[in-house]
């Protein structure tokens, strides 16, 4: 049986599961009556909910205000966070996953002991995620008996070292990673550890993505400048 909702509510719910929708109210770049018709279409085909066209139009109209001024002000948190972020780049990373028989702190002070670039790890339930340098990947499969899951060679980590603001502004990583989507860059590994975000990236994607992140940074700078000026 058909039956009628809060139009309010249905293209709020449908908007909500949709970052590129958000993103198109936010800048106000789309045909507000063809994306009313198409929500009208998918529920009708999808659950038997009749919308009314025009009325899901003006409720886009209303959610994207409201998007547009909610965005403002967290649009420029974001890029004097981006101003204020520096980077750094680590190639011959790999990634190694396995079971939780592993010992993370003897794996990191086997990292220690051998100077090792770089290391991170994170752990869930059942397993562990070795972020290391690649030459200490040899001298832990001798130190420990365990069985990979999953290794991935030839990675290189970008750190991103932001102020102590991060920590508490929304949205900061979702920006970043947006970004390097949008270049179709597939980031393998992520780490927030304090004000540190840690991307690690396949090799052949590495030196791009560094591209568009220096990019980001350098934009948020001159743009600070500018409104300081």
């Amino acid at each position: 049986m058909n039956k009628k909702v809060s139009i309010g509510h249905i293209v709020r719910e449908y908007v909500a599961v949709r970052p590129c929708l958000q993103e198109a109210l936010k800048q106000g770049i789309l045909n507000y009556s063809a994306v009313a018709r198409k929500i009208s279409n998918e529920l009708r085909e999808e659950k038997n909910i009749i919308v009314n066209i025009p009325a899901a139009k003006m409720a886009l109209l209303r959610l994207a205000d409201k998007l547009q001024l909610t965005t403002r002000g967290l649009e420029e948190k974001i890029l004097h966070i981006l101003a204020e972020s520096s980077l750094q780049i680590i190639n011959d990373v790999t990634v190694v996953t396995a079971g939780d028989e592993i010992d993370i702190p003897k794996v990191y002070e086997l990292a220690r002991e051998n100077r090792a670039r770089f290391i991170q790890s994170t752990r869930s339930l059942h397993t562990v995620t070795l972020m290391i340098d690649q030459g200490l990947l040899k001298k832990i499969r001798e130190s420990f008996t365990f069985t990979p899951i999953k290794i991935m060679k030839d990675q290189t980590a970008i750190i991103i070292t932001s102020p102590l603001e991060i920590v508490e502004t929304p949205g900061v990583v979702a920006y970043i990673m947006s970004s390097l989507a949008y270049n179709g860059i597939n980031v393998t590994q992520f780490i927030s550890c304090h004000t540190d975000t840690i991307l690690i990236i396949d090799r052949k994607d590495a030196l791009r993505a560094y591209s568009i992140l220096e990019k980001l940074i350098l934009k948020a700078r001159k743009k600070s400048i500018k409104d300081s000026s």
